[in-house]
């Protein structure tokens, strides 16, 4: 399951529900996982999967400063 987890760090593939999970209690929900367990699946997916979209376009925006601030 660890190798899963780093792959996905990684890169942006198919996401594991245990570091799904673990990232919805640390970053976006701040709860324990009982709590978490206790929430609608559909919302709950729906939260990560703007969480996700959010950090892709983090990562593209600093890739752009970056060849911007990159001397030719």
């Amino acid at each position: 399951m660890i190798q899963k987890i780093k792959s996905c760090i990684n890169s942006w593939w198919e996401t594991p529900k245990e570091y799904v999970d673990f990232l919805l209690i640390k970053e976006l929900y701040h709860c324990t996982p009982s709590e978490l367990d206790e929430q609608d699946t559909y919302k709950i997916n729906l939260d990560f999967q703007i969480l996700m979209l959010e950090r892709k376009k983090q990562f593209i925006d600093s890739k752009r400063a970056e060849q911007k601030s990159t001397p030719k």
